[in-house]
């Protein structure tokens, strides 16, 4: 599930042209109870605790699709997104 996310933001960052340096990959095991796969690329932003999401793809865990998300401008990881839902 991890590579196939991975390729697809892949893809999405360059089409997006948004630089994948810098950016770490950050995994999401609760996600598998929503029946998909969440693996989000993200950043620290200077002085901020929580990390800001570049990209993010949903691997459905049957079927394998994966959809992706693409924030240039940086968004909530998927965690604390649910938390506060």
């Amino acid at each position: 599930m991890k590579t196939i996310a991975e390729n697809a933001i892949d893809e999405a960052l360059v089409k997006a042209e948004i630089p994948k340096s810098g950016l770490f990959v950050m995994g999401h095991p609760s996600s598998i109870d929503t029946g998909k796969c969440v693996w989000e690329y993200a950043w620290h932003k200077p002085g901020e605790e929580v990390p800001s999401v570049k990209a993010r793809a949903f691997v459905d865990v049957l079927t394998g699709a994966v959809q992706v998300e693409v924030h240039p401008d940086g968004a909530e990881p998927w965690s604390r997104k649910t938390d506060s839902a």
